[in-house]
């Protein structure tokens, strides 16, 4: 019975402990959105010391940042333009395709289906589906 307490006591520590750091993350983003230097939160590597003395230096970070994302997101329109309609091509191509192998299958169903008037398989289309795979193995 002492072992099942100290999984319990475990259990109960171990939520604590992770309420804790949800709640000082919570606290140190606050501090952060009202601008607020707090010594007790620290959320990035550059302690708060550092941040008081260069303010320049985190501005350019931030500069620096933005200018990179803003020159990977732009990109000639024309080679989207080109992009869309190769991938539109692929498309038509392969909804083509799939088309003509389900008129292929039907019309395959269709003469395997089909019966004589005393309801006997007709045998020609099973010859002509028969000799096609022959060929097509050569």
């Amino acid at each position: 019975m002492k072992a099942k307490l100290n999984a319990y006591q475990k259990k109960e520590h171990e939520r604590k402990r992770i309420q804790k750091v949800v709640t000082l993350k919570k606290y140190a983003k606050l501090c952060k959105a009202e601008g607020i230097q707090s010594n007790r939160v620290n959320l990035g590597k550059v302690s708060t010391e550092t941040k008081m003395n260069n303010p320049e230096a985190s501005n350019l970070r931030k500069l620096a940042k933005k200018e990179n994302s803003a020159s990977k997101t732009k990109e000639p329109s024309s080679n989207k333009q080109q992009q869309k309609q190769a991938v539109h091509d692929q498309l038509t191509d392969r909804i083509k395709g799939i088309e003509e192998a389900m008129n292929k299958r039907k019309q395959l169903k269709k003469c395997m289906t089909s019966k004589t008037s005393k309801g006997q398989p007709v045998m020609k289309g099973r010859i002509q589906n028969i000799l096609s795979k022959l060929m097509k193995q050569q």
